[in-house]
C-alpha cells in the first residue's frame, strides 16, 4: 500500500468514527469509546474537586451514557465547569500524543494509572469499573504493542470524540429540554449566567478545538 493510500485509509477511519458518533451517539455502535469518554468527563469533576480542597465521594457511569459525580467541598463553580474542560483538555492531549510515540507512552500510562486509582477508590457500579480497567489495559498496550497507525487512529478517534462529547452533552442535556440536573443548569444556578449562554460558550470552544485537531490531522505527514 502506498503512503498516500495509507493516509486516505487513516483519515477515513478517524473521520468515520467521528461521523458515526455524530449520527449514532445513542446507539451501541461505538459504545466502548463513548462510555469511556463519559467516564473521563466525570473524572474531571472529581479531579478538580480534590484540587480545590474538596473530596470525591463516588463516580458512576451508566450503560445509558449518563454519569454522576458526587463530591464534598471544593469550589463548586470550578467543579461544575470541569467536566466540559476535562473533556476538551484530555481529548486534545490524547490526540496530540498520538503523533509522538514517547509522548504517547507517557501520557497513556499516566492516564491508565489514574484510571486504576479511581477504580480502586471512587468508581461504583460494574459498568464504571469494567470500563476503567479495560481502558487502562488498552492504554498501556496500545502505544507499546499495537501497530503505529492503529495506535494513532485509536488515540485520535478517542481524542476527537472526547472533544465532540461537549457538543453532545449540550444537545442531550440542554437543547433537548431534559428536566434533570445538568452541569449547565447547575452553573446557571450558581452564577446567574443563563444556561443557553454557557451552552453557546462550550459549543464554540468544542467546535474551535475540533477544527484545529482536524486541521492537524489532515496536514500531518
Amino acid at each position: 500500500m502506498t503512503k498516500k493510500n495509507q493516509k486516505i485509509l487513516h483519515l477515513s477511519a478517524v473521520f468515520g468514527i467521528l461521523l458515526i458518533s455524530f449520527f449514532a451517539w445513542n446507539t451501541f455502535v461505538l459504545f466502548p469509546i463513548k462510555i469511556f469518554v463519559v467516564l473521563l468527563h466525570e473524572m474531571s469533576h472529581g479531579i478538580v474537586a480534590v484540587f480545590t480542597g474538596g473530596k470525591i465521594i463516588s463516580i458512576e457511569v451508566t450503560e445509558y451514557l449518563g454519569g454522576i459525580t458526587t463530591t464534598e467541598g471544593g469550589n463548586i463553580i470550578l467543579i461544575a465547569s470541569s467536566g466540559y474542560l476535562g473533556s476538551v483538555a484530555i481529548g486534545t492531549l490524547l490526540f496530540y500524543s498520538s503523533f509522538d510515540k514517547k509522548l504517547s507512552i507517557w501520557f497513556t500510562t499516566g492516564l491508565a494509572i489514574l484510571l486504576v486509582i479511581f477504580t480502586a477508590n471512587f468508581l461504583i457500579g460494574t459498568i464504571s469499573q469494567i470500563t476503567a480497567i479495560l481502558a487502562a489495559v488498552i492504554l498501556i498496550i496500545s502505544p507499546r504493542y499495537f501497530n503505529a497507525i492503529v495506535n494513532q487512529i485509536l488515540l485520535q478517534a478517542i481524542g476527537l470524540v472526547s472533544v465532540f462529547y461537549v457538543l453532545i452533552d449540550m444537545k442531550e442535556d440542554l437543547l433537548s429540554g431534559n428536566a434533570y440536573q445538568t452541569d449547565s443548569n447547575l452553573l446557571e444556578s450558581l452564577t446567574s449566567i443563563p444556561s443557553s449562554f454557557i451552552a453557546i460558550f462550550w459549543i464554540s470552544i468544542s467546535i474551535i478545538v475540533i477544527y484545529f485537531l482536524v486541521k492537524k490531522l489532515v496536514m500531518a505527514k
